[in-house]
């Protein structure tokens, strides 16, 4: 009986240990900065500066079907349209390694507009194909600007295990023939990157509830034997 309740008694310890650990690596927070300062403003691409996590790839901010505009300390863009073009944006690519999950929590950017530049903006993603708006927001004058987004409450967003790609679209310019730019001082992304890889053998990794739960299982059936082991004994 002793022995019954100290193996018991190991088997909770340890699947607690599991537990803990299982939740500890599912989780990994990060913060990916974007920080241009000293860029020329035509470069082809910014890279992530800082804070890119360990289980998946940031990409760098890309533009395509504008145009590269010098603006030292940013990355920048003429060929901005009056109408919203699908075709005219700033992107950047986020890709889960193989075994992880990303869910993203937020967006923050500072930004600036030239006279002329588009005045309207809109951030949409791959997880609907680019059909519609996660936000929209606007700019009236020429000077630096702050934004902060809330992906979390994208719930296309959260948990997924290929590639996302987030796009600001810019439109609305007063200038006709598209001379206007508009480019970024600074970008961020945030999220946690989620280990779901399978355990070794195969199969589908536990969750850390399940563990708890094999763990508070033990007790009882602790109990169980050995009431049993007392009916035989009388």
């Amino acid at each position: 009986m002793r022995n019954f309740i100290k193996g018991g008694a190991l088997l909770l310890a340890s699947t607690s240990l599991l537990a803990v650990s299982a939740m500890s690596a599912q989780a990994q927070n990060f913060s990916a900065v974007y920080n241009p300062s000293g860029q020329p403003g035509t470069q082809v691409s910014q890279p992530v500066t800082s804070g890119a996590p360990a289980g998946a790839t940031i990409g760098d901010i890309v533009r395509v079907g504008i145009t590269p505009n010098a603006g030292l300390n940013s990355i920048n863009s003429a060929g901005w349209t009056q109408a919203f073009n699908l075709n005219a944006y700033y992107g950047v690519t986020i890709t889960p390694s193989i075994g992880n999950s990303v869910n993203l929590t937020t967006l923050t950017l500072s930004d600036q507009r030239s006279g002329t530049g588009p005045t309207s903006f809109a951030i949409r993603s791959s997880a609907n194909n680019f059909t519609t708006d996660l936000f929209t927001y606007s700019l009236t004058t020429a000077t630096t600007s702050s934004q902060s987004f809330n992906l979390g409450s994208v719930a296309a967003l959260q948990g997924f295990t290929g590639p996302a790609e987030l796009r600001i679209y810019g439109f609305n310019g007063t200038s006709t023939t598209g001379t206007g730019t508009y480019r970024l001082t600074a970008f961020g992304i945030s999220g946690t990157v989620n280990a779901v890889t399978p355990p070794v053998g195969g199969g589908a990794a536990p969750e850390p509830g399940s563990l708890a739960l094999v763990a508070l299982g033990a007790l009882p059936l602790a109990g169980v034997v050995a009431a049993r082991r007392r009916r035989k004994a009388a």
